[in-house]
Parts: structure tokens; sequence; C-alpha cells
């Protein structure tokens, strides 16, 4: 008996729920028009999220992984951050924002002016 792929078949329920979409799309494009502009907004997002991180951490909510130096939460394969109801779930979704805004505040500080 062989069986043969058919490669071009409409694959059932992939409509909304698609797990593989893009879900951490930018919420706006990188500003690398004005990278000045850029920097100053994400130095102040920045900011705030270490505000934000330093409020989970008075709440108990804490990760040792993100704790060490050289992690990154977007690559971090105990990530609960599409879980709503993980207790790291903030957490998680918070590192993986930082990730991301340091990854474009290094772009826009290394464009020239």
């Amino acid at each position: 008996m062989s069986v043969k792929a058919n490669w071009f078949a409409e694959l059932p329920g992939l409509g909304d729920d698609d797990p593989f979409t893009d879900t951490e799309a930018a919420d706006e494009p990188a500003e690398l028009a004005n990278p000045q502009l850029a920097s100053e907004r994400l130095r102040a997002e920045y900011v705030a999220l270490l505000d934000h991180e330093a409020a989970l951490f008075n709440c108990g909510i804490t990760c040792p992984i993100r704790d060490s130096e050289q992690s990154i939460c977007s690559v971090c394969p105990l990530s609960v951050h599409a879980d709503p109801l993980a207790r790291l779930a903030p957490l998680c979704r918070l590192g993986r924002r930082m990730d991301r805004v340091q990854t474009e505040l290094t772009i826009a500080e290394a464009v020239p002016a």
C-alpha cells in the first residue's frame, strides 16, 4: 500500500486560530525616519516596562530563568506567555516585549541621524 501526499489540500480549521500566525506583530512600524524620536519613545517604554516588572516582582511573580544574566525571554522554551491562566504569563509577555523594545532601540540607535 502506498500513500500519496496531497500538498495542495486546504488545512481545516486554520482560520483566526492559526497557531502559526505571528502573535507578536509590531504595534507600530519602526520609526527609522526619525531615529532620535524613536530612541526617546523606546527608552520611555523600556522604563515603563521596568516599572511593570518591579510591580510583578513585588507581587511575588519572578522567574529564575529571567533572573539569569543572559536570558532572552523571546526564545525561552518554558515560556507561558500565551497561557492566560499561568501565573508567570504576565512576566513572560513583559519579558518578550522588553526583548523587542531592546532590539528596536539597538536598531534605532544604530541608524545615523
